[in-house]
């Protein structure tokens, strides 16, 4: 039997990863700011949810990102 100690902070993660946060915070444009709670986009929460959603596609989120870091700098 494999009994491995208990990591707080892995099921901490496999928890966050399980449920996504309820409140959608999205980016107001062109200022980048969350709509939600005000602070730089992605903010906190912002960050979980990505983390969350594209969690088996790691390389879509970078494709992702990369779309809205052009768009940002469109906006300049």
């Amino acid at each position: 039997m494999d009994e491995r100690p208990r990591d707080p902070a892995r099921e901490h993660a496999t928890q966050a990863r399980e449920r996504p946060p309820a409140r959608e915070h999205l980016p107001a444009r062109p200022i980048w700011l969350c709509r939600v709670c005000g602070g730089p986009w992605p903010c906190s929460p912002a960050h979980r949810r990505l983390l969350h959603e594209y969690a088996d596609a790691p390389v879509t989120l970078a494709v992702h990102l990369a779309g809205l870091i052009l768009e940002a700098g469109d906006g300049c």
